[in-house]
Formats: structure tokens, sequence, C-alpha cells
């Protein structure tokens, strides 16, 4: 059986992937799945975008993609107004944003969240933050992870690269190379249904119609102001208007630092300190940590 082109079998409220029988409880988990680890089973693009030349699978695709290019939002809450332009951002929207239930239990403080991701996220400050120093092969780069190795082996030393035809760099994916080639381009794809000015990017185009009204007015731009200090240190009578300011702040009441270097078991209170001892004395010469 195929939902929307995707061979998926459906038993007892989960589904399954048709191909290697793994299973899920969500369909766009599935999809994401095929899309990732099955891509040759899809069909292939055949419908074109008029506006950038995005190649689509179907007219409903299609439609979805189309939304891209306008302002149109045809989902809206209930209980806020808010509208979105998809219906998988709008279902997101009302099961966590609205909901009261917090069913992700934290098993080490007894937190609770929202989501599994939620959960997870706050699971990294119970972890032991010794960072693990690894040193690159080729180019004896030193970096704090086996995660951050992996991205520069990727990015800086795949053989399957392609480069850019206009300047040395080199990218790992044909679509960041075609993206990178704007910035050679005097090319604008993208138009703003308003007042009709062209966009090199999709994401400077949304920026920009933020500006107007929906009739087409400009939205008048607001006095900055001072911003509120909401975010309030429980040790001290201090505030701050941003949450990052607070967590600098707070590191301010510690008497010793939870971060150690595994080369030389100093330890440091802000992750900057670490990474830029890591420099001065581990890596041979200043390199990216």
């Amino acid at each position: 059986m195929k939902h929307q082109g995707f061979p998926i079998e459906y038993s007892g409220g989960l589904i399954t992937c048709q191909i290697c029988s793994k299973v899920f409880q969500e369909v766009e988990v599935l999809r994401r799945h095929i899309r990732k680890n099955h891509p040759e089973v899809l069909p292939q693009p055949k419908l074109e975008c008029a506006h950038c030349g995005k190649k689509l699978k179907s007219f409903y695709y299609l439609r979805q993609h189309m939304r891209l290019h306008s302002r149109e939002k045809p989902f809206h809450c209930d209980i806020c107004s808010k509208a979105f332009k998809f219906d998988e951002s709008f279902i997101y929207h009302q099961k966590y944003v609205h909901m009261t239930e917090r069913p992700f239990q934290c098993p080490q403080c007894l937190k609770d969240f929202k989501t599994k991701y939620d959960l997870k996220r706050h699971s990294i400050s119970h972890q032991d933050r010794t960072f693990q120093c690894v040193q690159c092969e080729k180019c004896e780069e030193v970096f704090k992870g086996s995660g951050q190795l992996k991205y520069h082996m990727r990015s800086m030393h795949n053989e399957k690269s392609v480069k850019c035809p206009k300047c040395p760099k080199t990218f790992t994916e044909t679509g960041r190379l075609r993206k990178h080639l704007l910035v050679h381009s005097d090319e604008k794809r993208f138009e703003c249904p308003i007042c009709r000015k062209k966009f090199k990017h999709r994401w400077t185009l949304g920026k920009h119609e933020k500006s107007h009204n929906p009739d087409g007015s400009v939205v008048p731009r607001p006095k900055p102001g001072p911003r509120p200090k909401k975010h309030k240190c429980d040790l001290c009578d201090k505030a701050f208007a941003q949450p990052y300011d607070l967590r600098r702040h707070a590191v301010s009441h510690k008497t010793t630092g939870d971060l150690k270097c595994d080369k030389c078991q100093k330890t440091f209170k802000l992750n900057q300190y670490l990474r830029q001892h890591m420099r001065n004395f581990h890596s041979g010469e200043p390199g990216k940590i």
C-alpha cells in the first residue's frame, strides 16, 4: 500500500515500512525514514515550481511548496489566532503549545516536560561535560568531540566533495553548492507578491514580507526601547533581559569550574575559557576547538 507515494503498511495502529519492516507510531517519522534510507523507491520529481524551479513529485507537494512563495496561511489556531502555512506546524502547535500536561519526566531531577525532545535537551545538563579532544589525522586541527571532527571530515576532507567553479570553496552536497552559487550571481528568483521587490534567497524574502500588512501597506517599525529584565538570578538581586546573560552571570556564583580539560585536568567555568585553553596549550597551533 502507498500513502502519497510512500510504501507504508498500517496494522493495529502502527505503521510499518514495507522495505525494511521497521515500525513507527507516526506517519511523518516514517516518511523521513524512507526519504533518508530508501530514496530509490520514491517517484522521481516531475512537477516544477514556476517561481524557483524546484521539482516536486506530486500536485500535493507542489501546492504545499507554493505556500513558501505566498502569504497564504490557511490553518488558524482557535485559541491564540496564530496562523500556519502547513498542517504539520498547525498540529504540532495545537498538540504542544497549548497543552498543560507534561508527561515526560526527568528520572534524575523529576522535572516534567511536554515532549521527548525537550526532555532529551534537558538531560544534557546531567551529563559529564568533560571534553574528549580529538585531532584530525589529515590537517592536525583539534576538536572538542567526535561530532565536530566528523563534520570537519565531511566538509573539508570528503573525497566526493564538489568545488565551486568561481571560488576555492568546496561542498559535500550539490544542493549546498547551488545555494552558494547565488553569492556569485545577480539572479534574484524570489519576488515579493505585494511590492514586486526581488531577493536572492527565500529566507530574505520571508523576512521582507513581514514588513507588509495584509492590505499591502508597510508595517511601521516600532521604536527600540529598553528590554524588560524578566530573568532574575535566584542567588542575588540582579535581573537580565536575556536568558543567555543570566546564564553567564550565574557562573560568577560558582566557586569551582565544572568543565574539565581531559589533557591536563584543569577546570573552567565557561566553555569559551576551555576552548581558549585548548587552542593555547593543546593544539600545537591556534585552531578551531
